[in-house]
């Protein structure tokens, strides 16, 4: 994977770092204890550093260990603004930021990833708002919980053969969406309010969003914030970076989907699988084939879907564009080996996606199946297939976070799909395609469960 330094001309020079003290109501200089602590900034970086090394040694060889000597000391020749002064490390943050959005729009939410407390959002001029997370564990969950999004799944969920589908609901979630105060509490838990309040007051158009724990399964397009009815999709696009390293660097994404380089995959015959049973999609099987007609691919369906023609497909190095329409499956104990895309006959698991080699070609990967952004929880981030692909070398993920609906995705796709053959880039069509399912379906659990997980691209 091609690394890119973009620290683009005309780019800010950046003064002394700021903080918004929210009991003051003015800028400050970053000091102080508590998150306002610039030592505790940086070292929250450097641990995020450290979490991208052992991700990498995990994907590499199956076991997880802690970043040696050595494995710093490469890291520090490399990425040596990590271990600078800290207004060095600022200014780094804030000029990537900036070369990605030439309007100056484009701010970095980088959360704790060690003690976890701690939030901090960096405007492209340099300053900072820091902030304290009352609690943040397992606040993803919190929001599935809410939304009901398991219940409402447990007639198109996959099962394994003799399981009770009942067995999965939990009579407690509730059925309707969540109300606005409730709604508020919950974005609280990720967003507090100086946050929110910056973030309005800059009209930001997109957040890059460095996470810690499970906070990357948290449906920040749903979240409450500004007017009633408003959520952070109709302020920005959330783009959720798989590392620190897009803090500071970027992989190229393909600009254009030129026919006969992408891969389309859509609605499996998986009615003979011998471990899983799985609810029809008729959906993807249309949105299987609006992509490829979109995308001038010919679609890969039914019983020609097995595991052989499509790793013989995946293994081109030509690709701009895979697409895959069908059931999916997140382990959250063996998110290598559990996690799955399904096919005909055997399925994608995401060691099958973490060995594929992109490395001239970075593809845009969309993943219309369910919990495709899900995985194994760790103290820097999540474990699973988005980040297999990143991996593999694919620069931008689109993926989901629960079991999603058949129709509502298959509307919210297409939309996306038919942005891109418009000429807009992949961020800007995701973005269009949510608040167009936004606008026809009330209910968050229909078009809040997506996620842009990859890298963002200079515009």
């Amino acid at each position: 994977m091609k690394l890119k330094i973009l620290f683009g001309p005309g780019a800010i020079v950046l003064g002394m770092l700021t903080v918004l003290a929210a009991s003051a109501g003015r800028a400050s200089a970053l000091s102080g204890e508590g998150c306002e602590n610039p030592d505790r900034f940086q070292l929250a970086l450097q641990e995020h550093d450290k979490a991208r090394i052992e991700f990498r040694y995990k994907m590499l060889t199956g076991y997880r260990r802690h970043a040696k000597r050595g494995d710093l000391a490469i890291s520090r020749s490399r990425r040596a603004f990590l271990y600078a002064d800290v207004e060095t490390l600022i200014k780094a943050i804030a000029e990537h930021a900036s070369a990605m959005d030439a309007s100056g729009l484009t701010a970095v939410l980088i959360y704790e990833p060690d003690q976890g407390r701690c939030v901090w959002l960096i405007a492209p001029d340099g300053g900072v708002t820091a902030a304290e997370l009352q609690s943040a564990d397992h606040v993803s969950q919190l929001f599935r919980d809410k939304l009901a999004v398991t219940t409402r799944a447990v007639t198109r969920a996959p099962v394994k053969h003799g399981e009770d589908r009942g067995a999965l609901a939990s009579p407690d979630a509730p059925l309707s969406a969540v109300s606005g105060s409730e709604a508020e509490r919950l974005t609280e838990r990720v967003l507090p309010e100086t946050i929110q309040e910056q973030l309005l007051a800059a009209a930001y158009r997109k957040l890059l969003i460095l996470p810690s724990r499970d906070l990357s399964s948290v449906p920040f397009a749903a979240l409450r914030i500004g007017e009633p009815d408003h959520t952070l999709i109709d302020v920005l696009l959330p783009v959720v970076l798989p590392t620190v390293d897009a803090l500071f660097f970027w992989v190229e994404a393909p600009k254009r989907f030129a026919r006969g380089s992408s891969v389309v995959i859509g609605d499996p015959d998986l009615s003979g699988d011998p471990v899983w049973e799985f609810a029809v999609l008729p959906g993807a099987r249309k949105e299987a084939e609006f992509a490829a007609r979109s995308l001038g691919a010919s679609p890969i369906t039914g019983t020609e879907a097995t595991f052989d023609t499509v790793r013989e497909a995946l293994g081109s190095q030509d690709l701009s564009m895979i697409y895959l329409a069908t059931h999916g499956v997140s382990d959250a104990v063996n998110p290598m080996d559990g996690s799955f895309l399904a096919l005909s006959g055997r399925h994608l698991t995401g060691g099958d996606i973490k060995a594929l080699s992109y490395r001239s070609k970075h593809p845009v990967v969309v993943m219309s199946a369910c919990q495709s952004g899900l995985g194994k929880t760790f103290e820097s981030g999540v474990f699973g297939l988005a980040r297999a692909w990143i991996h593999a070398g694919a620069s931008q993920i689109v993926a989901s976070l629960w079991n999603v609906d058949d129709e509502a995705t298959s509307f919210l796709m297409k939309r996306f799909v038919t942005m891109l053959r418009a000429g807009k880039g992949t961020e800007a069509a995701l973005h269009r395609a949510i608040l167009d399912a936004k606008a026809k379906y009330d209910d968050p659990a229909l078009w809040g469960g997506f996620s842009f997980f990859g890298y963002p691209q200079p515009r």
